[in-house]
């Protein structure tokens, strides 16, 4: 029992927090066209290698080329939101993205590189924490 009287036995027990082995993964049309809520690095990568990928193989034809980065414009920004939603920073950080050069490498070291957060923030629930 407690010594203090006014205290219930279950006010002594506590929750610790589980933490996942690896991160949720997400479906893919919630990775590729949402902007709500939270991605992890992982799937961040994944989405902008793969469009890497298809950009070096259709650089043998520009009008292709060019079809391929408009079709990737909303894709790349909305994997892009998420990531920084993740991060905690609002996803209005991935227009950075549009500066030459340097927005490139700022998103990709930023976004692609800094851990998110491990708790609940304003953007969503944990990505890896069982809540």
């Amino acid at each position: 029992m407690t010594d203090n009287l006014y205290k219930t036995p279950e006010a002594e027990l506590t929750r610790k927090p589980v933490y996942l082995s690896k991160p949720r993964d997400l479906e893919f049309f919630d990775v590729m066209f949402s902007f709500h809520g939270r991605l992890n690095r992982k799937q961040f990568w994944f989405v902008h290698v793969f469009y890497l990928v298809i950009q070096i193989i259709a650089v043998v034809d520009i009008f292709l080329f060019i079809g391929i980065f408009i079709l990737f414009q909303w894709p790349l920004m909305a994997s892009q939101v998420k990531r920084w939603h993740d991060i905690g920073k609002s996803g209005w950080n991935c227009l950075i993205w549009f500066v030459p050069f340097v927005g490139l490498i700022m998103t990709l070291f930023e976004a692609g590189l800094s851990k998110g957060h491990l708790l609940r923030n304003q953007y969503g629930s944990s990505l890896y924490r069982a809540e």
